[in-house]
Order: structure tokens, then C-alpha cells, then sequence
């Protein structure tokens, strides 16, 4: 993304928090980035094509931070999770401008295709909870997992509201672990004749976005990995080279087969099949690893 453009995104951010959505114009827009108010069309369509890629690119960043603690294979399940929190709550106050702009507009939603991708950003913000927590507490909770998730992602917020709307000086260093603590005392009170609030039958919608969604992204790349393999065996590999790139793509196909993919296994592949310094496979993975990076992180 060139200068100008992060220009824009950041300008309207900061118009948004402080006016909101609805009351900030194209010209302001325009004139706080710096700009002629014609110049704005050279780079967004309209002001809703600009939200949407605010959206976006705040929620990119999000994740790329999150993500990078995922490569930290000797980490235990339960302190990657609470780096992650930590990640996440400090970036949430890094672009506060964002936060606040939400909180702010509730309506900007009333557009479908805004409204489709918050709502797809919150399906993957509940299953990515949902994920972290089943991973640290095990089936014990399978039956109540998304009324922990939904509690976890509620007191999450709450801490944050207090942060960037109230100023109140809280440390973010200790939050993480303080509130995986609580999620402790929360999980040990569950017991076998409690009965859950929420199932699957009432998250349907959110449940079924993120597995539709994550079910597209393998078919998708189960094609591609048929296809890449089809041309590996028209090629002039050696017969060693061969076996070894037939035997990371099955790799690839066996760890999609999981119901939680790990994404850093997958990429950790790719980067072994791009040593064969084949620009072949460099072309096939690229394509293969849009719709990981589009659809599975």
C-alpha cells in the first residue's frame, strides 16, 4: 500500500473516532489527508470502499502481530495464548483510533457489505477464542466452550473500554495473564450438571460462516495441490526431488485434514518446497499461499 493511501486511511480514521462515520465527509476526508477532494477517487471508489479497507487493514496488522507468536513452536499452549492476548490488547490501544471509531458508529453496519465483514470478522474472532481455549483446557469445556469464549471475549472488551474511553491506567503487561487467571477460577466452577447458554443451534450462523469458510479454503487447496502435483510428475525432477516434493505436499494435505489447520506447519512447507529454487513450484505455491493467507489466517 503506497504512502498516500495509508495517508487517507489514517486521516479518515481519526475523523471517524472523533465525528464518526456518517457525519465525516469526502472533503474533510480529503483535506485532512492532504489532498484535493478529486484525488480522493484516484485511490477509493467511495467513502464505504475507504471503511472497508480500513476494516481491513487495521484487522491485517492485528493479525500479523498475533500470528508471529505462532512461530514459537517451544512455547506452551497456554503462555503463546497469553502473548497473543498481551499482542492484542496492546495493539487494540496502538490504533485506539480504530476501537474508538467503533465504538463510536455502531451504525456504519447498515451497509451489506460492511455488515458482512463485521460479521465475518467476529465469527473469527469467536473461533479463534474458541480454538485457544479448547487447546488449554481440553475437552472439559467442549459442552460450555462458547459460553467461556463468549465471557472471555466480553471481559476483554470491558478492559478495553476503560482503557481508550475512560483512561483508566491499567497494566497491560499483567492484563493477559490476570484474566486467563479469572478464566481459571470460571472453568473449575463448571461442572457436569451445568447446562450451557449458548450451543450450537444458537450460533449456528457464526459457527457455520467459519466452517464454510474454512471447508472452501481446503477444497480450494486440495485442487491446487492436485493440480501441482499433476504438473511435479510431467516435470524432469530428478526421481529424489520428486519424492521429496510429493512427500511435503502430502504433508500439506495431511495437515488440512485436522479440524484447526496450523498455518505456521503449512508455511513452514512452502518455505522448504521454495529451496528447490524451482519456478514452478515458487508460481504454485504463491497461488496456493493467497488462499491460505485469505481465507485460513
Amino acid at each position: 500500500m503506497n504512502d498516500k493511501k495509508k495517508k487517507i486511511i489514517q486521516s479518515a480514521l481519526k475523523l471517524f473516532g472523533e465525528k464518526g462515520y456518517h457525519s465525516s465527509s469526502i472533503q474533510e476526508i480529503s483535506e485532512a489527508s492532504g489532498l484535493a477532494k478529486s484525488s480522493f477517487y484516484n485511490y477509493f471508489q467511495s467513502k464505504e470502499e475507504l471503511m472497508i479497507t480500513i476494516i481491513k487493514y487495521y484487522y491485517e496488522l492485528l493479525v500479523d502481530r498475533v500470528n508471529s507468536i505462532e512461530e514459537i513452536v517451544d512455547l506452551p499452549t497456554r503462555e503463546k495464548f497469553c502473548q497473543q492476548l498481551t499482542i492484542q490488547i496492546k495493539e487494540f490501544i496502538k490504533h485506539k483510533d480504530f476501537i474508538q471509531m467503533q465504538l463510536r458508529e455502531q451504525s456504519i453496519d447498515e451497509n451489506d457489505e460492511i455488515h458482512k465483514l463485521l460479521f465475518k470478522l467476529r465469527a473469527e474472532s469467536i473461533h479463534w477464542y474458541s480454538m485457544q481455549l479448547k487447546a488449554i483446557y481440553g475437552d472439559k469445556i467442549s459442552d460450555h466452550l462458547l459460553d467461556c469464549t463468549t465471557m472471555l471475549n466480553g471481559i476483554i472488551k470491558e478492559y478495553m473500554f476503560y482503557i481508550i474511553v475512560d483512561k483508566i491506567d491499567i497494566d497491560t503487561n499483567r492484563l493477559a495473564s490476570f484474566i486467563l487467571d479469572r478464566m481459571d477460577g470460571i472453568i473449575s466452577s463448571i461442572t457436569s450438571i451445568d447446562k450451557p447458554l449458548l450451543d450450537t443451534d444458537l450460533m449456528a450462523n457464526f459457527i457455520n460462516y467459519k466452517l464454510n469458510t474454512l471447508e472452501n479454503a481446503k477444497s480450494l487447496i486440495s485442487t491446487e495441490i492436485k493440480e501441482f502435483k499433476r504438473i511435479i510428475d510431467a516435470s524432469n525432477f530428478s526421481k529424489l526431488d520428486h519424492e521429496k516434493v510429493m512427500s511435503s505436499l502430502e504433508a500439506i494435505e495431511d495437515e488440512l485434514a485436522n479440524d484447526n489447520p496450523k498455518i505456521v506447519v503449512i508455511q513452514g512447507l512452502f518455505l522448504y518446497l521454495k529451496s528447490f529454487n524451482k519456478p514452478i513450484i515458487d508460481e504454485m505455491i504463491s497461488r496456493i499461499d493467497q488462499i491460505v493467507k485469505s481465507r485460513l489466517t
